[in-house]
């Protein structure tokens, strides 16, 4: 009886630790989509990107018009999100989000890649 009770303790660590594992995981995830989304600023034309990674319903404004978002990845190693996101033209498209830390890690750009096209956003201090 005390064996088997030995026994299904060693068993239940494993899955404790895989569980635990799981769960920072996600959170890890979680947390770079909401540090990417809000309101975010190009600095040449100061045209304003919206983006929204933390609700259910997932999106990117650009100025007025405002396109439907999934998550296709997030590699935190690469501190990049991709997203398959449906554009006017059709077929959807595939843009990224790469976070870009300054030196003391206190805070970061986004270099958006989009249409072909890749530019860096700043916090909009108005949102």
């Amino acid at each position: 009886m005390k064996r088997s009770l030995a026994s299904q303790r060693i068993a239940v660590v494993p899955v404790f630790l895989l569980m635990v594992l799981m769960i920072i995981g996600c959170a890890g995830a979680e947390k770079m989509e909401k540090q990417i989304s809000g309101k975010w600023q190009q600095p040449e034309n100061k045209q304003v990107v919206a983006i929204n990674l933390a609700t259910e319903s997932k999106s990117i404004s650009i100025g007025e018009k405002t396109y439907p978002a999934t998550i296709e990845k997030v590699d935190e190693g690469a501190f990049t999100v991709s997203l398959k996101v449906k554009t006017e033209s059709g077929p959807e498209e595939t843009w990224t989000l790469r976070q870009v830390w300054n030196d003391n890690g206190s805070d970061f750009k986004l270099v958006f890649s989009h249409n072909g096209a890749q530019e860096t956003l700043v916090h909009n201090m108005q949102s």
